[in-house]
């Protein structure tokens, strides 16, 4: 019962420590993205779409 106390505790401390740490820390916020970024892929749909279909075929012949 005295180890679950002292678990207890180590752990309020642990959070106490931890969001002081994030108060003084004075964090930028972080910086928007560029628009249409995410949509952007570096290879085309159709090799994709081709690796996919192979895949699949070497899937149903096995």
């Amino acid at each position: 019962m005295a180890s679950l106390k002292a678990v207890v505790i180590l752990m309020f401390v642990a959070m106490i420590s931890a969001v002081s740490a994030q108060e003084k820390a004075g964090l930028s916020p972080a910086p928007s993205p560029h628009h249409g970024a995410g949509c952007s892929l570096p290879v085309s749909v159709a090799v994709v779409g081709f690796s996919l279909l192979l895949s699949l075929l070497a899937l149903v012949k096995n």
